[in-house]
């Protein structure tokens, strides 16, 4: 995991430093500090997905990651994108997000954790999950048509200094050429999906790219879940999930 994650983050900053020499776009400050901070934020909400998931399972974190959509959401109502279309899908959100955090599952046989500690974790994994969106959108709004330029080498070269030494400190115990391998995999999926988000978001409104960047990713979670951990889910897990696609499919729309 460790070896993964810093290989993932220095293969990005190394992409798009080298894109950043060449194509040397206009600095903007203040697309390169919001870019920091996304970074700080990338590697922060690592370590909390995984303490969460570990709570409640991968299905319902995912599923709450996803729901989290709606804060980027309702920024870029504030930005004045249109939304009213969007209003059905942002009711549906918010009401399967309380039936997903009391929801019980199983996770090989052991239960998942509940109760109030459950409750402040999946508000805090809700809105740290919605300030990468929210991040994002706010980058385009600051910066012109180039902000990526920017906005991507400062994220990534940003999470690579912050987790280099601290996914290096404890001692590797039989790391292998795999773990460089998905660390790399990683690396590309996240040069490709980044740039590609951010240049959506120059051609469409939040109410439409946030929902679509995450429509598939309930389903998915939750299908992987249940066939590679063996989660199970309960009653209100399984409606929460199935308001959650109906909320995604609705702010599509």
């Amino acid at each position: 995991m460790r070896v993964a994650a810093s290989v993932n983050y220095i293969m990005a900053a190394g992409v798009y430093v080298v894109i950043f020499v060449t194509m040397r776009p206009d600095v903007d400050p203040a697309v390169i500090a919001i870019g920091a901070m996304t970074g700080v934020l990338y590697i922060c909400n690592l370590f909390l997905f995984a303490a969460v998931m570990k709570r409640i399972g991968i299905v319902l974190t995912g599923a709450i990651m996803s729901l989290a959509v709606v804060v980027p959401v309702a920024v870029s109502i504030a930005f004045g994108d249109p939304w009213r279309d969007k209003a059905a899908g942002l009711v549906v959100a918010l009401v399967a997000l309380p039936i997903l955090a009391s929801a019980r599952a199983s996770h090989r046989g052991e239960p998942i954790a509940h109760g109030i500690r459950r409750w402040l974790w999946v508000t805090l994994l809700f809105f740290a999950a919605g300030m990468e969106g929210t991040l994002l959108k706010l980058a385009s709004e600051v910066g012109d048509a180039s902000y990526q330029w920017t906005f991507l080498p400062a994220l990534f070269l940003t999470a690579a200094i912050i987790s280099t030494p601290v996914m290096l400190r404890a001692p590797l115990r039989a790391a292998t050429r795999w773990d460089v391998l998905r660390g790399a995999l990683l690396g590309g999926c996240n040069v490709v999906a980044n740039f590609a988000m951010t240049i959506a978001l120059l051609q469409l409104p939040g109410p439409l790219l946030f929902p679509m960047r995450h429509v598939g990713g309930v389903m998915g979670t939750a299908l992987l879940g249940w066939l590679l951990w063996h989660e199970r889910l309960g009653r209100r897990a399984v409606i929460g999930l199935i308001l959650c696609a109906v909320a995604a499919v609705l702010l599509t729309w």
